[in-house]
């Protein structure tokens, strides 16, 4: 996850394979997996996740075009544009121990979920001048909370990959849960 942008990086979470199995809790997301290109002569499917900046407040956004086209542009696709640089897309694997990847997307996807609900009554600011949690702290919090582990250090700038969003916006929602903003 991950690619350099003028200032810094901007991470995001893309979830391969799960075309395959049977993700009964999350069959509307599994139903948006795409086609996202083509690696060591097969096909791969999945989801583009990440949080982005709409309207001042940091929302996870699936399938956002930026994202959709530097996993496309990874998983074998044309570049960008042939006149300015690409996205330079760094991805690595989130480790889960023991989970299979069933269950480990289960629960990215649970946390992913909870999270935009929470921030539906909670919103959390997008950071002025990279103070507060941005997409990298968001990426890194979701895999965290899912039980896995991610590598924080991208090639860039990662502004706030080591600042956790707290876990209650990635819990079921709880209208007492303490607030962010």
């Amino acid at each position: 996850m991950g690619r350099v942008v003028p200032v810094g990086t901007h991470q995001f979470i893309v979830l391969t394979g799960f075309y395959l199995m049977s993700c009964r809790a999350f069959s509307a997301v599994e139903a948006q997996a795409r086609f996202l290109g083509r690696k060591d002569g097969q096909d791969v499917y999945g989801v583009v996740v990440g949080a982005q900046n709409i309207n001042g407040r940091l929302v996870a956004e699936y399938f956002e075009k930026s994202d959709l086209k530097a996993t496309m542009e990874f998983f074998g696709g044309e570049k960008v544009s042939a006149f300015r640089s690409d996205f330079d897309t760094e991805m690595f694997q989130a480790g889960f121990g023991a989970l299979s990847d069933t269950a480990a997307i289960e629960r990215v996807i649970w946390r992913i979920e909870n999270y935009r609900i929470n921030v539906r009554n909670d919103p959390i600011k997008y950071p002025a001048a990279g103070i507060g949690f941005n997409s990298n702290s968001w990426a890194q919090t979701v895999i965290q909370c899912a039980g896995g582990s991610a590598t924080e250090n991208t090639t860039g700038l990662d502004w706030a990959s080591d600042k956790r969003i707290p876990e209650t916006y990635f819990e079921p929602y709880c209208a007492a849960r303490p607030k962010v903003n």
